[in-house]
Protein backbone atom coordinates (compact mmCIF):
# COMPACT_ATOMS: atom_id res chain seq x y z
CA UNK A 1 0.00 0.00 0.00
CA UNK A 2 1.41 3.38 -1.01
CA UNK A 3 -0.11 5.32 1.90
CA UNK A 4 1.67 3.26 4.58
CA UNK A 5 5.14 4.02 3.16
CA UNK A 6 4.94 7.73 3.99
CA UNK A 7 2.56 7.40 6.93
CA UNK A 8 4.52 4.87 9.02
CA UNK A 9 7.33 7.18 10.28
CA UNK A 10 4.84 9.86 11.34
CA UNK A 11 2.59 7.31 13.03
CA UNK A 12 5.62 5.85 14.85
CA UNK A 13 6.80 9.29 15.96
CA UNK A 14 3.35 10.20 17.31
CA UNK A 15 3.13 6.86 19.14
CA UNK A 16 6.60 7.37 20.60
CA UNK A 17 5.92 10.91 21.83
CA UNK A 18 2.52 10.00 23.28
CA UNK A 19 3.98 6.90 24.92
CA UNK A 20 6.84 8.80 26.57
CA UNK A 21 4.57 11.61 27.77
CA UNK A 22 1.89 9.26 29.14
CA UNK A 23 4.40 6.97 30.87
CA UNK A 24 6.38 9.79 32.49
CA UNK A 25 3.25 11.71 33.51
CA UNK A 26 1.58 8.62 35.02
CA UNK A 27 4.69 7.55 36.92
CA UNK A 28 5.32 11.10 38.15
CA UNK A 29 1.72 11.47 39.32
CA UNK A 30 1.85 8.14 41.14
CA UNK A 31 5.20 8.83 42.83
CA UNK A 32 4.24 12.38 43.83
CA UNK A 33 0.90 11.24 45.19
CA UNK A 34 2.44 8.43 47.24
CA UNK A 35 5.13 10.76 48.55
CA UNK A 36 2.64 13.31 49.93
CA UNK A 37 -0.15 11.05 51.21
CA UNK A 38 0.55 9.56 54.62
CA UNK A 39 -2.50 7.31 55.08
CA UNK A 40 -2.21 3.80 53.72
CA UNK A 41 -3.63 1.85 51.90
CA UNK A 42 -4.49 4.44 49.28
CA UNK A 43 -6.08 4.03 45.86
CA UNK A 44 -4.94 6.51 43.23
CA UNK A 45 -8.06 7.10 41.17
CA UNK A 46 -7.75 10.67 39.96
CA UNK A 47 -5.71 12.52 37.36
CA UNK A 48 -4.40 10.17 34.69
CA UNK A 49 -5.61 7.14 36.63
CA UNK A 50 -9.23 8.34 36.58
CA UNK A 51 -9.76 6.82 33.12
CA UNK A 52 -7.40 3.83 33.16
CA UNK A 53 -6.17 1.58 35.95
CA UNK A 54 -2.95 0.86 34.04
CA UNK A 55 -2.11 4.16 32.40
CA UNK A 56 1.65 3.66 32.73
CA UNK A 57 1.45 0.30 30.93
CA UNK A 58 -0.68 1.90 28.21
CA UNK A 59 2.04 4.51 27.68
CA UNK A 60 4.71 1.81 27.55
CA UNK A 61 2.71 -0.11 24.97
CA UNK A 62 2.50 2.97 22.76
CA UNK A 63 6.22 3.56 23.20
CA UNK A 64 7.29 0.00 22.40
CA UNK A 65 4.88 -0.36 19.48
CA UNK A 66 6.46 2.72 17.90
CA UNK A 67 9.76 0.84 17.62
CA UNK A 68 8.08 -2.05 15.86
CA UNK A 69 6.17 0.13 13.42
CA UNK A 70 9.22 2.19 12.48
CA UNK A 71 11.29 -0.94 11.76
CA UNK A 72 8.34 -2.72 10.12
CA UNK A 73 9.93 -6.15 10.48
CA UNK A 74 8.21 -9.34 11.59
CA UNK A 75 10.81 -9.95 14.31
CA UNK A 76 10.04 -6.57 15.90
CA UNK A 77 6.32 -7.25 15.79
CA UNK A 78 6.76 -10.74 17.26
CA UNK A 79 8.86 -9.46 20.18
CA UNK A 80 6.32 -6.72 20.91
CA UNK A 81 3.44 -9.17 20.61
CA UNK A 82 5.19 -11.56 23.01
CA UNK A 83 5.70 -8.78 25.56
CA UNK A 84 2.12 -7.52 25.17
CA UNK A 85 0.59 -10.99 25.54
CA UNK A 86 2.81 -12.49 28.24
CA UNK A 87 4.86 -10.12 30.39
CA UNK A 88 2.66 -7.02 30.59
CA UNK A 89 -0.67 -8.77 31.29
CA UNK A 90 0.98 -10.74 34.08
CA UNK A 91 2.21 -7.52 35.70
CA UNK A 92 -1.16 -5.80 35.22
CA UNK A 93 -3.00 -8.72 36.84
CA UNK A 94 -0.58 -8.62 39.80
CA UNK A 95 -1.26 -4.90 40.15
CA UNK A 96 -5.01 -5.52 39.90
CA UNK A 97 -4.90 -8.09 42.71
CA UNK A 98 -3.08 -5.54 44.88
CA UNK A 99 -5.64 -2.83 44.06
CA UNK A 100 -8.54 -5.15 45.01
CA UNK A 101 -7.46 -4.94 48.65
CA UNK A 102 -7.83 -1.16 48.78
CA UNK A 103 -11.03 0.66 49.76
CA UNK A 104 -13.07 2.03 46.86
CA UNK A 105 -11.83 -0.50 44.31
CA UNK A 106 -15.28 -1.68 43.16
CA UNK A 107 -16.32 1.88 42.32
CA UNK A 108 -12.97 2.46 40.61
CA UNK A 109 -13.52 -0.57 38.33
CA UNK A 110 -16.81 0.93 37.13
CA UNK A 111 -15.21 4.33 36.45
CA UNK A 112 -11.90 3.35 34.81
CA UNK A 113 -10.99 0.86 32.10
CA UNK A 114 -8.39 -1.85 32.66
CA UNK A 115 -5.89 -0.60 30.07
CA UNK A 116 -7.12 1.80 27.40
CA UNK A 117 -8.27 5.16 28.82
CA UNK A 118 -12.05 5.47 28.95
CA UNK A 119 -13.16 7.83 26.19
CA UNK A 120 -16.81 8.84 25.82
CA UNK A 121 -17.73 6.17 28.39
CA UNK A 122 -16.59 3.31 26.13
CA UNK A 123 -15.09 0.12 27.56
CA UNK A 124 -11.70 -1.30 26.48
CA UNK A 125 -13.10 -3.76 23.95
CA UNK A 126 -15.44 -1.19 22.41
CA UNK A 127 -12.51 1.17 21.80
CA UNK A 128 -10.43 -1.66 20.28
CA UNK A 129 -13.33 -2.60 17.99
CA UNK A 130 -13.74 1.00 16.78
CA UNK A 131 -9.99 1.36 16.13
CA UNK A 132 -9.89 -1.94 14.23
CA UNK A 133 -12.89 -0.88 12.16
CA UNK A 134 -11.19 2.44 11.37
CA UNK A 135 -7.95 0.70 10.37
CA UNK A 136 -9.85 -1.73 8.16
CA UNK A 137 -11.66 1.11 6.39
CA UNK A 138 -8.38 3.04 6.06
CA UNK A 139 -6.64 0.01 4.52
CA UNK A 140 -9.19 -0.18 1.71
CA UNK A 141 -9.06 3.50 0.79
Amino acid sequence: MVVSAWFRPYFSMINYIMGVVITIAADTQKNTFLKHVKTRPILINDGMFARSRNMNYFGEMLLYSSFATVSNHWISYSIILWAFLSVMPMRMIQKESSLKKKPGFKMYVREANFLIPKIFGLADLEIVALVMLGLTVFAFI
